[in-house]
């Protein structure tokens, strides 16, 4: 059973006013839009004002959904490449959904096809079809959780040849290193020609009491 103590009639009216506004008060959430064509303000508040460049946008998002239109990202892009540079990657903070396959018009996720609107997350940041200055890694989570996702993307050409912390996970690395968690969702996903010395498509780090339950669902695994 559970019993509330009447209130007086002016509190009453005061808790319900103040219930009314703290609703009112919750801001919406809104995506975060990227196209690497746009040519608006670039702050990533519309598809008219995307942001063109993924990494920054990852930066500014805490949390939420980041809605990205076809084309190639890259982490950064380089020629030639230094070693500080092939360390570059996609970071994926635990509160963070990323949804590709998107044509740049859409106002509801249902209307993306990935399928056509192919949206490439790419390890190749250097002198084009030459791995030896490819990303070491192309995407990057820790602690991630079944909040985090990965969305409708073909991820490629990492290339994890580097010394120790970067000799795996070519094309994803979920770091659950020292009793984090590693449960990303990765789902619609086409992870292709990415090497390294273990995992090259992809690398789970449970070391020092690490857990993941990391789901992939409706993946292609090539070449790898």
């Amino acid at each position: 059973n559970f019993y509330m103590k009447p209130q007086p009639k002016s509190w009453t009216k005061v808790a319900s006013i103040f219930v009314f506004l703290s609703i009112f008060s919750i801001p919406l959430q809104a995506q975060t839009f990227v196209r690497s064509n746009a040519t608006g303000a670039n702050n990533g508040t519309s598809w008219a004002d995307a942001y063109t460049n993924l990494n920054i946008a990852l930066s500014n998002t805490l949390s939420g959904q980041i809605w990205i239109a076809a084309g190639t990202y890259r982490p950064v892009t380089c020629n030639p490449c230094s070693d500080v540079q092939r360390q570059i990657y996609f970071e994926i903070l635990p509160d963070v959904q990323l949804y590709g396959g998107f044509a740049g018009t859409e106002t509801a996720l249902s209307q993306r096809d990935y399928e056509n609107n192919l949206t490439i997350l790419s390890g190749d940041i250097g002198v084009a079809n030459d791995s030896t200055d490819n990303s070491y890694k192309i995407v990057y989570t820790r602690n991630s959780t079944t909040n985090t996702i990965i969305d409708g993307f073909i991820i490629e050409e990492g290339n994890a040849d580097g010394s120790f912390g970067f000799s795996s996970g070519g094309g994803i690395f979920i770091d659950a290193n020292t009793s984090a968690t590693g449960d990303l969702q990765v789902r619609n996903c086409t992870i292709r020609n990415n090497y390294a010395g273990g995992g090259g498509g992809v690398a789970i780090d449970c070391v020092l009491g690490g857990t993941s339950d990391a789901l992939f669902r409706n993946c292609l695994f090539e070449g790898n």
